[in-house]
């Protein structure tokens, strides 16, 4: 039986090979290998499988900073893995598989559903998709998908590969809109006071929310305030940073003021979009009173803002209105 010596002087050439090639292309790269061949070529993790060292060993071998996953081929190896560290399961198979004949019996739709919400880690689904079904299997609540044969098998890899890209970024981006809890309380509040609502708790705390609080007149039902958090979930803020743009339609009416209506049209939010009144010379007109500013708009929302100045204070400039955002295009009128 050959050692890891052995099997990593057999296997170095090619994989620092591959790694070339995927460097630019690839924040990071796990080796579905032996601890000691990914430690040795630098890989950013390792997969394990139920047959493969336990993950103790290979957290002791690998050190804090390498990403583990453990695959899982049943509900009790999903409730032993809770009870791990591990950077996320892979849940396998989903469906059969031609890359591999030895598996176990496939979970389907409804197992990786239960998988899903059993496990306190990320998810990848692993086992038998193609461009096909991996919208099936992303929309049962999965974080991601592991494919063989669906890239290397296809006649153009590449276009195989944005193919399933885009398909599993779509599900990615509905998730936004998704409405996952809901809580409210009555509170009395006087001026210059504080008081405790209620704990504002994710479901799921491996998974990044947007939280939204609205204080909201018990009179009238009129919207006082509105303020966004996130809470972020094992991926940190990766979300946000991936974010895509948002289309954002904008409507101006112009009174003795300005009154614009913005309108988010796409399924991804528009984040921190932020009001700025200038002269056609570029100077910021101060002071100007918005009705809001700052403000994030969740996929379909609505939101009218009233601007009001006086025009002295315009220095005889014409006034333009800058909108920008963090994912929003900036508009100038």
């Amino acid at each position: 039986m050959k050692n890891y010596r052995e099997i990593l002087n057999e296997n170095r050439a090619w994989v620092e090979e591959i790694f070339k090639k995927v460097e630019a292309k690839m924040s990071r790269v796990t080796l579905r290998s032996r601890d000691k061949l990914a430690d040795g070529v630098d890989a950013d993790g390792v997969h394990i499988g139920q047959s493969d060292m336990t993950y103790e060993d290979a957290r002791r071998l690998l050190g804090p900073d390498k990403i583990i996953g453990l695959s899982v081929e049943s509900f009790e190896d999903i409730e032993a893995a809770n009870a791990l560290d591990v950077d996320y399961i892979g849940i396998s198979p989903v469906y059969g598989t031609p890359t591999k004949t030895d598996t176990a019996e496939p979970f389907g739709l409804e197992g990786l559903r239960k998988a899903v919400e059993m496990s306190v880690h990320p998810t990848v689904a692993i086992g038998g998709m193609n461009a096909s079904t991996i919208g099936e299997v992303m929309a049962a609540g999965t974080d991601g998908v592991a494919v063989v044969s669906a890239i290397c098998s296809a006649e153009n890899i590449p276009k195989a590969t944005s193919e399933l890209r885009m398909i599993v970024d779509s599900y990615a981006r509905m998730s936004w809109s998704k409405e996952v809890w809901k809580k409210s309380a009555s509170a009395h509040l006087p001026s210059d006071s504080t008081v405790n609502c209620f704990e504002a708790l994710s479901p799921d705390t491996t998974k990044s929310l947007m939280l939204r609080l609205e204080a909201i007149s018990e009179l009238n039902n009129e919207i006082l305030s509105t303020n966004t958090y996130f809470l972020w979930g094992n991926e940190s803020s990766k979300e946000l940073a991936s974010i895509d743009i948002a289309k954002v339609d904008v409507n101006i009416m112009h009174k003795p003021t300005i009154q614009v209506v913005l309108t988010n049209t796409s399924d991804t939010p528009a984040m921190m979009i932020r009001l700025n009144l200038c002269g056609d010379d570029g100077e910021q007109i101060l002071p100007v009173k918005y009705s809001d500013n700052y403000f994030h708009l969740l996929p379909g929302e609505r939101k009218t803002i009233n601007i009001n100045w006086k025009p002295f204070d315009a220095r005889g400039t014409n006034p333009q209105l800058k909108i920008s955002g963090y994912n929003v295009k900036e508009f100038v009128f």
